[in-house]
């Protein structure tokens, strides 16, 4: 790795790295040396300690900016984290969170030093604000163990119908979020926690399904609904059902009726959600408890919010 990291600055700074083993471990953990290698580096002006990854170590960017800190307090130095490999999620990542690296043939972050130059020709790491409809259904149907994984592409697009280049953004997502990560050699998906943990995690990111809610006089002929609201979590709970009827519907698949609202909602025999996907991706008979909790979530009953919490608690 270190002469990796030498050609490097030879060939994109046209200087030469002075680079020695840092032989002062006093201060340092034995899991520290145990996950890099260390050197003391001088280029100019700059002198910085090199943390190079051991073995492929899997590493995010709060791990790295800790083991740095640690570094930094023990030597007096800068340090720069150093691997082979790191895919487009984590150098935004480290980018955003101004922590150093280098990944030779592809990126060098040296922000103390004014420095960032990307290899010509390679991808500009890609930056999420929130997951797609598909990532959400992805996690959504994990937690209710629709597939196994490690999920390949070719998986992912035949259960749930979405192309190709669908599946592999919302694995791009789910990515850079880091509830999951890609293998280098299969570029298959694996989540990175269990179940409760990945609930916990993904919470924050996940969307309430609904676009809004329409009356119906009854259920028009041909549209494929499932049960939601209250009446799909009495199912889970002892509260009672509501009088109305209440079902979810893809709002795509309402819109291609041409029909139009007829009713009041408090005066509508029929309550219908439309929401930005098919609840049929991940439902059986009513919608799953997963994003029934999203649609009541914000629902200001207090008898809905504990039964929605013992739903959860219960399934997972």
């Amino acid at each position: 790795m270190k002469d990796l990291v030498t050609r490097e600055f030879e060939r994109l700074l046209g200087g030469k790295l002075k680079i020695t083993p840092y032989g002062k471990t006093q201060g340092l953990s034995f899991m520290l040396l145990g996950l890099y290698n260390l050197y003391k580096c001088d280029f100019n002006s700059s002198r910085f300690i090199l943390m190079c990854n051991k073995k492929k170590a899997i590493y995010t960017s709060g791990m790295v900016s800790a083991h740095m800190a640690q570094i930094q307090t023990a030597s007096g130095l800068q340090a720069v984290f150093a691997t082979t490999e790191m895919p487009s999620y984590k150098r935004a990542r480290f980018l955003e969170k101004h922590i150093p690296f280098i990944v030779p043939g592809k990126q060098m972050y040296l922000p103390f030093a004014c420095l960032l130059l990307t290899e010509s020709g390679s991808p500009v790491p890609k930056e999420y604000d929130s997951l797609g409809n598909l990532a959400q259904i992805l996690i959504l149907a994990k937690l209710m163990k629709m597939f196994a994984t490690p999920l390949s592409i070719g998986t992912a697009c035949s259960i749930f119908h979405y192309s190709r280049i669908s599946v592999i953004r919302a694995f791009d997502e789910l990515e850079y979020f880091q509830l999951a990560r890609r293998s280098p050699a299969t570029k298959h998906l694996e989540f990175v926690a269990d179940n409760g943990h990945l609930w916990r995690m993904a919470l924050p990111l996940l969307h309430n399904p609904q676009r809004r809610i329409i009356g119906l006089e009854k259920i028009p002929q041909g549209l494929s609904v499932y049960e939601s609201g209250i009446n799909a979590l009495s199912k889970h709970s002892m509260l009672s059902p509501n009088p109305q009827m209440e079902y979810a519907v893809e709002a795509k698949e309402f819109n291609k009726l041409g029909i139009k609202p007829e009713c009041p909602l408090e005066d509508a025999p029929v309550l219908l959600e439309l929401w930005n996907y098919a609840p049929a991706k991940i439902a059986g008979d009513s919608i799953d408890p997963f994003s029934l909790y999203l649609t009541l979530k914000d629902a200001p009953d207090d008898r809905v919010q504990i039964a929605l919490e013992n739903m959860i608690k219960e399934i997972l």
